[in-house]
């Protein structure tokens, strides 16, 4: 039970029922999602066909889950992706992230979601594009950490950030199971490439999204914690002239296409992870 320190005695009670372990709730997503309206090519339906096989015998099925992130790991066509864990693995999953929110604790946090979260079997640190466009500092896989005595200016970087997270959760449950999901590219008259950056006056990053995301995974790696490369398997399917099915007009968050398109290659990554 968690209670809230509040001066009024009956928003104190309040406080309390609604804290109450028992009242807490996972998301709540459709069995019934007929996903073959959202299959474009053969190889997806290949894909899709595997990762169900792979469900039946994976070590994930039937876990709690718990996701942190930006915007792309909450809005509503997110439900895709996610109903795919829920209908093929039996997940119960519960959504933290909120919009704007990056690694840096500079910011809206993703530090203060993981500091929020209740007990999970599975945590999944779902990387945004927030911190590169709020002009933080990717860092070094170590910041926060035992080799800089965990050193609190440290969050401040997005590895920084990234290391807190992840100890906050195993101090939360030492039992449970971390993923990281990479950053998914972005489209937009910034450019597109391993060397496009965001830059005009009143932002000037000399780092690319794919640096930010060498650092996610230099993190993933430096905590020996599986993650999923979200960039890689983008590449070579979606491109400039046809990301508008899978982006929204914005070039930075999915359409329903684009939620099942990466959704099917995150069913795969957790059927066969933690073997």
């Amino acid at each position: 039970m968690h209670f809230a320190k509040l001066c009024i005695g009956c928003l104190f009670i309040v406080t309390i029922l609604i804290g109450c372990d028992d009242k807490f709730e996972y998301d709540r997503l459709s069995l019934s999602e007929d996903y073959s309206q959202f299959i474009t090519t053969s190889k997806e339906d290949s894909l899709f066909n595997i990762a169900i096989s792979a469900c039946r015998t994976s070590n994930n099925y039937g876990k709690t889950v718990g996701i942190f992130g930006g915007s792309v790991s909450c809005f509503s066509e997110c439900d895709i992706a996610k109903g795919l864990w829920k209908k093929y693995l039996n997940m119960e999953i519960k959504t933290y992230g909120k919009p704007g929110h990056g690694f840096s604790c500079n910011q809206g946090s993703i530090q203060n979601q993981v500091n929020e979260a209740y007990k999970h079997d599975i945590y999944i640190l779902w990387a945004s594009t927030n911190d590169i466009q709020f002009n933080h500092p990717i860092g070094k896989a170590t910041d926060y950490s035992i080799y800089d005595n965990f050193n609190k200016q440290k969050r401040e970087t997005q590895c920084g950030g990234i290391n807190y997270c992840i100890q906050t959760l195993k101090k939360k449950n030492p039992e449970c199971i971390i993923y990281i999901f990479t950053s998914l590219k972005f489209f937009s008259a910034y450019g597109y490439g391993y060397k496009r950056k965001i830059e005009s006056e009143e932002h000037d990053n000399p780092n690319t999204l794919y640096d930010y995301i060498q650092g996610q995974i230099a993190c993933a790696q430096f905590n020996n914690i599986q993650y999923l490369n979200q960039w890689e398997v983008q590449d070579g399917r979606i491109n400039p002239s046809n990301y508008s099915r899978y982006y929204k007009e914005d070039g930075f968050h999915l359409t329903p296409y684009g939620y099942f398109d990466i959704g099917i290659r995150q069913l795969l990554f957790l059927a066969q992870a933690n073997k």
